[in-house]
């Protein structure tokens, strides 16, 4: 839209433009009252973010994972939950949040395959495959902190499994419940995607 000027019998000129107006006082010979007539910009209402901070999270999740493997020789593992639940930290106060996380990985000595990218040797000991419902536990102070790779080290006890990720100084604790079979231990790097309402 262009830019559209006019006197008024004030003598108050107004610039009408795409993005709403302004005006300036305007008096003989160019005459400008003290300080101006423009109107000064409006802070915004959005308050920024504080710095992200760990505090305490919990909720509940779906997951299941498979595990095959001598130990350091050779060895597959693979697993998967989504989840969601409520964080507090005192800088942003209460949220809500949910994830998804997952990773796979084999090897046999030293070459590695895994998705994502595997950052620590992983290792998978024993048999298992199962899956079931669960709870986790979290000091993490909003959702979005719970996004990134992580390294989880995890065991499985015939239908129980219970899974610790840490990274950046977040640690996630899961403990799942339901049908399976089987004992192993796992260790490999997962990826998660994460979303949340409040600030990361």
């Amino acid at each position: 839209m262009p830019r559209l000027s006019f006197c008024t019998s004030a003598c108050a000129r107004v610039y009408i433009t795409a993005k709403g107006y302004k005006f300036d006082l305007v008096g003989p010979r160019g005459y400008r009252p003290p300080g101006g007539g423009t109107p000064q910009p409006q802070a915004s209402d959005k308050k920024p973010c504080p710095p992200p901070q760990t505090g305490i999270g919990a909720g509940l999740l779906v997951g299941g994972s498979g595990t095959t493997g001598t130990g350091p020789g050779a060895g597959a593992t693979a697993t998967g939950s989504v989840g969601g639940g409520v964080y507090y930290n005192s800088s942003s106060g209460l949220s809500l949040g949910g994830f998804r996380s997952g990773g796979a990985t084999a090897y046999a000595g030293s070459p590695v395959a895994g998705a994502p990218q595997q950052l620590e040797k992983p290792f998978a000991m024993g048999a298992s495959g199962g899956g079931g419902v669960g709870v986790y536990f979290t000091n993490a102070g909003s959702a979005q902190q719970q996004a990134g790779p992580f390294f989880q080290i995890g065991g499985v006890a015939s239908i129980v499994s219970i899974d610790l990720a840490n990274a950046r100084g977040v640690w996630v604790l899961s403990i799942t419940v339901g049908k399976g079979a089987g004992l192993s231990g796992s260790a490999l790097t997962t990826n998660t995607k994460a979303a949340g309402t409040g600030c990361p």
